[in-house]
């Protein structure tokens, strides 16, 4: 995690087991995989500086403060293969997760509830592209403080239609939105995932109407996938606009100025240089 970027990209870089430490000492939180700008602000107040700071303190403190993201960095810190590198395509999946993070956090009901629609839209993206449905979904609402409301809700049968778990998903929002409270991240998570290859349908499921809604969903994702992801979207999309901008919202020079037949979300991994010759 730490070597990979290490002196790049002039060379390989290998630290044995017992000098973990002195890497670590050298290297300040911000060059952390996963630590994002408010974590490197949060762990700063707490005294920390250094990647080495963070690792010295014990499992559970970093379970405390951070779930189970501060958990596995802080396994992975200490030399514990916590993410196991993988060369295959994934194909498998038991749950879907999309997770964002505001680049200011909001008090903005309407923006919040945005952010977590376009979760949804994502998550039942992927669901669709991989032929898979979910049976339940859970919706949480990270806090400034890192504090966190979660309520999950099971489905009456498997869907991947977003206009299907939309209404589902608002009255959850409902139930965990506190006014006036400042928020930084929204997630969804899609479980208990079965294939979406074969149905049969129930006896007294409304036949028309999800025939209706796949036929929707077909057609959104024919147009994106023509035109880009989200051109294609939920009305809440109107709110998104509507936060603060900070200089995380500043695009580097590579992901604006594209290649022909680059788009914002493929491009090839190659470096550009900004001069003319």
């Amino acid at each position: 995690m730490l070597c990979s970027k290490y002196r790049n990209p002039r060379g390989f870089t290998a630290v044995a087991g017992y000098h973990i430490h002195l890497l670590q000492q050298k290297t300040p939180l911000e060059k952390v995989w996963g630590f994002g700008p408010n974590t490197v602000a949060l762990l700063t107040k707490l005294g920390l500086r250094t990647a080495y700071d963070f690792a010295v303190r014990s499992e559970a403190w970093a379970e405390k403060l951070l779930g189970k993201i501060g958990r596995e960095l802080w396994g992975e810190l200490r030399g514990e293969a916590v993410y196991p590198v993988t060369t295959e395509e994934k194909s498998t999946y038991f749950t879907v997760s999309k997770c964002k993070t505001f680049t200011a956090p909001s008090a903005d009901r309407e923006f919040v509830l945005a952010k977590l629609l376009r979760n949804l839209e994502s998550g039942c993206i992927k669901l669709r592209r991989h032929e898979l449905r979910a049976r339940s979904l859970l919706v949480a609402l990270r806090k400034k403080d890192y504090s966190q409301d979660t309520v999950e809700a099971r489905l009456d049968r498997g869907t991947s239609a977003t206009q299907e778990l939309t209404p589902v998903v608002t009255r959850l929002f409902e139930r965990l939105y506190h006014a006036g409270a400042e928020y930084r991240a929204t997630v969804i998570v899609l479980g208990r995932l079965e294939s979406d290859r074969e149905r049969q349908r129930e006896l007294f499921e409304d036949n028309v109407r999800i025939e209706k809604l796949e036929r929707a969903s077909a057609a959104i994702d024919t147009v994106n996938k023509a035109f880009g992801k989200h051109k294609l979207c939920l009305g809440t999309a109107l709110f998104l606009n509507q936060h603060q901008p900070t200089n995380r919202d500043i695009q580097p020079w590579r992901k604006t100025n594209l290649l022909a037949g680059e788009t914002e979300r493929q491009h090839l991994k190659i470096p550009r240089w900004a001069v003319t010759v």
